[in-house]
């Protein structure tokens, strides 16, 4: 199953980018764009001897990224388009105030407005670090997992206080 990042943080795939192709394919964040009429399944047929069997389009995707001669062969002619997570992101100063204010805004009973918006925007920024893009934040990267959960945990202290599973929504 594929998983979402926003199209803003994929670019279209060189020929030569098939180790960041093939990863982000394994973590299931590379886009694939299959052609409307039947060319890839055209040129996989005249490739059979060149691309181990395949009997559907999960065991095609296994051969094209199998060895880089097949991924290139595959970019080049098979009318397929992969889009792949973009190198590095920096989170704007703008977007982190609208952060802040969504976390700091509650109703009259202490309950956050703003709640699923900051919850969404947080597992946005996992899953870039997930995908593989370096995310900065007020200068400093990040580049998995702990180093970002603790900032988050820092800055947003409610998630702390298990207000939201909103980790395991991730």
């Amino acid at each position: 199953m594929a998983k979402t990042l926003a199209a803003w943080a994929l670019r279209p795939a060189q020929a030569d980018d098939y180790p960041r192709a093939k990863k982000a394919w394994e973590k299931s964040y590379l886009k694939i764009t299959w052609p409307s009429d039947s060319t890839w399944k055209l040129w996989a047929q005249s490739k059979r001897d060149q691309i181990s069997s395949f009997e559907t389009r999960d065991a095609f995707l296994e051969s094209i990224f199998q060895d880089e001669a097949s991924f290139q062969a595959a970019y080049a002619e098979s009318g397929l388009e992969f889009n792949l997570p973009i190198e590095r992101y920096t989170l704007p100063a703008e977007s982190l105030s609208e952060m802040d204010d969504w976390y700091d805004q509650t109703d009259s009973e202490g309950k956050y407005v703003h709640w699923s918006k900051l919850v969404a925007k947080l597992q946005d920024l996992f899953r870039m670090v997930d995908a593989g893009i370096i995310l900065h934040i007020e200068d400093s990267p990040y580049t998995s997992f702990t180093p970002l959960y603790s900032w988050a945990y820092e800055r947003y202290r409610s998630l702390e206080e298990g207000y939201d599973e909103w980790f395991a929504s991730f």
